[in-house]
Formats: C-alpha cells, structure tokens, sequence
C-alpha cells in the first residue's frame, strides 16, 4: 500500500489514522496482527499521556556555537522538527525533540570524523568514521536519516531567537 494522503499529526489520535501513517491496510490484516497494532496504538497513547508534550526547551547558546531548526508552520504555531547543534569544539549534532526525554534521539558528528547515532543514551547502529570536519572538510557527509515525526503531537515549540537560523516549512512538506 502506497501512502500518498498527507496525514496529519491529528490523524495520529485514531487507530485507522495511526495505520495510515504505518501504511498498514487494516483490511489485509488477520486478527493477530490487527490486536499487535491496536496494542502498539494504545501503548504510544499511554506514553502521549504520561508525556503531554515535550515544552519548551531553551538554553543559552555558548560562545561559539551556532544551532540551526527546522520548523513546521501549523496556523499560527510553529513547532520545532530537528535542531543541528554545531558546537564551539567543531562538533555537530543533529537532534531530534520527543516528548520522553530519554530517547534522547540524536546524531554526533565528532572533530576526529567519528559518527554514531543515539538513543535512550546508548549508540544505535553501527559508529561510522567520517572525514573530520575541520577546515580540510570537502564536499559533504551525509550524518544519516531519522524516520518518523510529529512536531505538533510532540509539541516542542520553535523560538527563532534561540537559533542562528531556522527554515520554516508549511505543514505537510515533510
């Protein structure tokens, strides 16, 4: 099944919306597998509950550092996609909100070129080494894809004068 609907982060509050977005067709499914996804669905509802949103988070940036967002445009919101943190040491992260911090969902790009991903603090997937990105760097290193989002069900509004730079994006770009 090819999902070519947009779905938005309110459908994500229905069972047959979360299937959508799973691009699972609830018709093709057999009994057993229609009760493991009805489980996983209300599972992340407890977890939505017990984590209303993730807030607002800010800090001031250090001397040196530059934060870049991607921001979706909901209505008059504005809810913050990713982040790039580029820290004054030369290291970059790319950083995902959710609404449980200890997912704790993120990328680091080292200064030795070394790369990993993270989450619930532990490296996920396989520590790559890149070509360090100091001032030799040339051409570009792709630092990896992250699936899956939700910024306004995450709910970590965007404040643009905590960022060097942000892109905003209409809702439904991404």
């Amino acid at each position: 099944m090819v999902v070519s609907d947009f779905i938005a982060d309110r459908d994500l509050s229905t069972f047959e919306g979360y299937l959508r977005f799973q691009a699972i067709n609830l018709a093709t499914l057999s009994h057993k597998d229609v009760e493991m996804w009805r489980r996983t669905f209300d599972e992340g509802k407890c977890d939505r509950e017990r984590h209303p949103t993730a807030g607002l988070k800010t800090r001031p940036m250090a001397s040196g550092e530059e934060r870049y967002a991607v921001a979706v445009r909901e209505g008059t919101d504005l809810w913050l996609a990713m982040w790039v943190r580029c820290s004054p040491k030369g290291e970059v992260f790319v950083l995902l909100p959710r609404r449980d911090p200890k997912w704790d969902v993120h990328a680091s790009y080292h200064r030795d070129g070394t790369l990993h991903r993270k989450l619930f603090g532990s490296i996920a997937g396989v520590r790559r080494k890149l070509q360090p990105p100091t001032g030799a760097f040339k051409g570009i290193e792709h630092l990896g894809g992250f699936m899956g989002h939700g910024p306004a069900t995450v709910g970590m509004v965007c404040l643009p004068e905590a960022f060097t730079g942000v892109a905003i994006v209409p809702s439904g770009i991404l």
